[in-house]
């Protein structure tokens, strides 16, 4: 029996996975201003067109853009034990996403670092595995998806 891959419930309109594993992010890019926003919206925050289109950002790649560090986490749905990462991310192709990253080691990131998202699983019901984005190094790429 193959294990299959779903986001959790509060990522749905953020993160798409097909059958094969394969996993996006699902955003909109404005066709007046051509800027790219995660997750959609009914109206550019940039331009305030409702001229939008849907986009999925297969295996995005991205820098960090800022970071802190999560000390405390209050009802940890993540399943991270604390101190971990969180970064904004500046996405290849426009966009800007916040996550969690992963494959540092209790180290912390660099501005500018560059990162591929990954999928990090959070529960499980039967043969299905609950995941949320997160993003890596990208000398890890490859590495532990769905980890």
């Amino acid at each position: 029996m193959k294990t299959s891959l779903q986001p959790v419930s509060w990522l749905t309109e953020r993160l798409r996975i097909e059958e094969d594993g394969t996993a996006a992010l699902i955003g909109m890019r404005c066709k007046e201003c051509l800027e790219v926003i995660i997750p959609k919206s009914e109206l550019c925050p940039s331009c305030t067109s409702d001229e939008i289109e849907s986009i999925a950002l297969t295996r995005p790649k991205g820098r960090v853009w800022s970071f802190s560090v999560v000390f405390e986490s209050y009802g940890n749905v993540i399943g991270l034990t604390p101190p971990y990462p969180v970064a904004f991310i500046e996405l290849d192709g426009g966009g800007y996403v916040q996550s969690v990253l992963l494959g540092l080691e209790g180290g912390l990131p660099e501005i500018g670092m560059e990162v591929v998202m990954d999928l990090l699983t959070v529960g499980q019901a039967g043969d299905t595995k609950e995941v949320i984005y997160a993003f890596r190094p990208k000398t890890q790429a490859g590495g532990a998806l769905h980890g």
